[in-house]
């Protein structure tokens, strides 16, 4: 199972790394940049993934704190399950016998 992690400087995703994805089955971003409410625009990345991602700005006051940039996610292909926690992104992987958390 591959895996890789991309660090970017927001959200903009070059049309070269959605192909080199191809080859992927879970993918770790870091500093994408967004808002919470903004979250949900990591699921159109790719048509074969899903993804969740947490932000490292609170709006919940109408007011943005925090620091606007940074935040991470995970894509990962649509038979994984994720585990998501606000301050956590994992997947679980069960594979015969074993049992890994990533």
């Amino acid at each position: 199972m591959p895996i890789i992690r991309f660090t970017l400087s927001g959200t903009h995703v070059t049309y070269n790394e959605q192909k080199l994805w191809v080859n992927y089955d879970i993918i770790f971003l870091q500093e994408h940049w967004l808002l919470p409410c903004e979250l949900n625009t990591l699921s159109n990345i790719h048509t074969e993934f899903l993804a969740f991602g947490v932000s490292a700005v609170d709006i919940s006051s109408n007011v943005i704190r925090g620091r606007p940039y940074g935040g991470t996610a995970m894509l990962y292909r649509k038979q994984f399950t994720p585990v998501v926690d606000a301050r956590l992104c994992a997947v679980t992987i069960k594979h015969v016998k074993v049992l890994s958390c990533l």
